[in-house]
């Protein structure tokens, strides 16, 4: 197939984008007006199609902070702009890189459809009183909170590699403070390998059809509130299967089930989905909560750049590139709740106690997790080497 199919959503919008623009005469006061955002896009849209975070994480603080934007028309701005770009980036992905999903497509649906009632819920009962300030406090500092999470999971992989530390250890605790030889008792070693598998069974399912879901209904509501979400959560729903899978299996993390490129993919494609419905609901709502004709404005500017940002970033979903991608991620996590403290939060100590709480928090929680980590790595030798 000739490759520039690849692009075919662009060469669509770019016939209708002239034809709209000469016919109305808007594109010199569009480009005029919103250039500012135009070039926010460039990188949102390539972040977007690359990483978790969708280009709503661009587009709304850009939208709202330096063009003056509400933060409803912010909003609306974000799900307008991520359907055009999202859909081309799913589009490519579909077409010429359907294997990154590794057959996670039932994934990707159940992700869509628990967003998308999230998203309703969220514009039918909870817009207009949910405060933005807020949202948006609990959003940057969930995403930062994650980044953590995965910069460290990153380190510990390193380490788990470097110590050679086995996925199923040859020594196995029953919970009484034993430990049990492989060689010495077989049957209570047999028995204590059931029960896990039997409880990791049934946190398995646990997380599968309640947590999971009410995770991406989260991501639904947030979506409707700043217009990006659904693919964050989508992504750590998806990691947090990964590890249990690859856990029950006694694997590895670096040969579980889904890479993160897979889990990347699956999360452009559930922003794309939400967004496109998100957008319908707002460009149908009744006359007084309709789109305003600027918004329509910034997203006929920025249209031409993102539908060709966001398939260019998906392109960089490739194994080669997971390690930095992970690293960027990270990265803009830590930096987007950076530039919402300076601009937004500003001279708030309660909010800045509450998001250096909760960062806090999970920074002990890895150090101990690592410390746990190392001392269990630690007896595990001293007792390799005393039965030698």
């Amino acid at each position: 197939m000739p490759q520039w199919v690849l692009f075919l959503p662009a060469i669509c919008l770019y016939t209708l984008w002239i034809t709209i623009g000469l016919r109305d005469g808007i594109i010199a006061a569009s480009v005029s007006s919103y250039y500012p955002l135009m070039i926010a896009m460039v990188f949102g849209s390539m972040i977007a199609g690359a990483t978790p975070l969708g280009g709503g994480v661009v587009g709304f603080p850009v939208a709202v902070l330096i063009i003056g934007f509400s933060p409803a028309e912010g909003r609306d701005f974000s799900l307008l702009i991520q359907s055009i770009g999202m859909t081309a980036a799913s589009f490519l992905i579909l077409y010429n890189k359907r294997r990154v999903l590794g057959g996670y497509e039932d994934f990707v649906s159940k992700c869509i459809v628990a967003s998308l009632v999230g998203l309703i819920i969220g514009f039918e009962l909870l817009d207009g009183i949910m405060s933005p300030f807020l949202v948006n406090l609990v959003y940057t500092t969930a995403v930062a909170c994650i980044s953590l999470v995965f910069a460290y999971q990153e380190f510990y992989g390193r380490w788990k590699a470097m110590h050679n530390v086995d996925p199923l250890p040859s020594s196995i605790s029953d919970g009484s403070g034993l430990t049990l030889s492989g060689s010495s008792d077989d049957s209570r070693t047999d028995a204590v390998k059931r029960r896990r598998c039997k409880n990791e069974k049934a946190a398995s399912i646990l997380l599968e059809h309640i947590c999971f879901p009410l995770l991406s209904a989260a991501g639904g509501v947030l979506t409707s509130q700043i217009g990006s979400g659904a693919d964050i959560m989508c992504f750590v729903s998806g990691s947090i299967m990964s590890a249990l899978t690859a856990r029950r299996q006694r694997r590895g993390p670096d040969d579980g089930s889904c890479s993160d490129n897979t889990l990347t993919a699956a999360s452009v494609i559930v922003m794309a989905s939400v967004s496109v419905f998100g957008s319908v609901l707002r460009l149908t709502a009744r006359q007084g909560a309709a789109v305003e004709t600027d918004v329509l404005l910034a997203v006929f500017a920025c249209s031409p750049i993102v539908v060709l940002g966001a398939p260019v970033g998906s392109l960089f979903l490739i194994p080669s590139n997971k390690r930095r991608l992970k690293c960027a991620f990270c990265v803009l996590g830590m930096v987007q709740l950076a530039i919402f403290g300076v601009i937004k939060i500003g001279n708030n100590g309660l909010a800045w106690a509450v998001v250096l709480s909760i960062l806090f928090i999970v920074v002990c929680a890895l150090v101990a997790h690592y410390v746990v980590s190392s001392r269990v790595y630690s007896k595990s030798v001293e007792a390799d080497a005393s039965s030698i």
